[in-house]
């Protein structure tokens, strides 16, 4: 399991080097814009869905507003967490792996980028994967209606 991790870390992280997030700006389909100005979207190209155990592994990108930059800085701050580089923080995106029928979610890869699409902080789950509901009209309940079957 960690390997088959840590292989999904590394292909993500080659992808995004090699074509970049705006490159490939087609495959990426919007699916909510929050209260702070966040738009959330998710790449159509890259679902892949497990019939057998009713889950969607999908990457999902959030493009910060200014106040949702502030909201994660301080978040980090609150957390202990390194600000360094976060100045020209931009976008977020997830690899998240989604129950459809439990309706919970699971994030198995996250990174943030500046606004040169560098990465500034990367982390692949290598642990076991912790699982959240999803609220109802939350992000995670507007990425599961996008992207599960049925929905």
């Amino acid at each position: 399991m960690k390997k088959n991790i840590s292989v999904i870390s590394l292909l993500f992280l080659v992808l995004f080097l090699i074509g970049g997030c705006e490159n490939s700006s087609s495959d990426w389909v919007k699916y909510k814009t929050d209260k702070e100005g966040d738009v959330y979207s998710y790449n159509k190209g890259d679902i892949k869905v497990d019939s057998a155990n009713n889950t969607v592994h999908v990457f999902a990108k959030e493009v910060y507003s200014d106040v949702g930059k502030t909201t994660e800085l301080q978040s980090r701050i609150k957390d202990g967490l390194s600000i360094e580089k976060y100045d020209k923080l931009s976008s977020k995106t997830c690899l998240y792996e989604i129950d459809c029928k439990k309706h919970s979610i699971a994030i198995l890869i996250i990174s943030h980028y500046d606004q040169d699409g560098k990465i500034i902080y990367s982390d692949g789950e290598t642990k076991e994967k912790k699982w959240f509901d999803i609220e109802p009209d939350s992000t995670g309940d507007a990425l599961q209606k996008a992207v599960c079957p049925g929905k």
